[in-house]
């Protein structure tokens, strides 16, 4: 496993994290860029992307949203997760 999208940020349970392997990290580096403007510190993140056990980047509630709908389709159950998690 290459790393862990933390759905909740660090505050979520186990059913909280997707794991995301090498593949998926490479289809989904262009929408990660997207969101550098949304960037914020791991304990304030709505979401946030750790490997190795360490958060490397978290986003705000506005850049989980937009994650959720800049995801290609074939991440589509992912993108309905992120909403459930993060749409008021």
């Amino acid at each position: 496993m290459a790393s862990v999208l933390l759905l909740r940020g660090v505050e979520g349970s186990s059913a909280d994290r997707h794991p995301l392997d090498a593949e998926d990290e490479e289809l989904l580096a262009p929408v990660l860029r997207e969101l550098v403007g949304f960037a914020t510190s791991a304990e304030q993140g709505a979401i946030a992307l750790e490997r190795d056990g360490e958060v490397v980047t978290a986003w705000s509630q506005e850049g989980a949203l937009r994650m959720a709908q800049s995801l290609p389709p074939a991440y589509g159950e992912l993108a309905n997760a992120i909403r459930e998690r993060h749409q008021e």
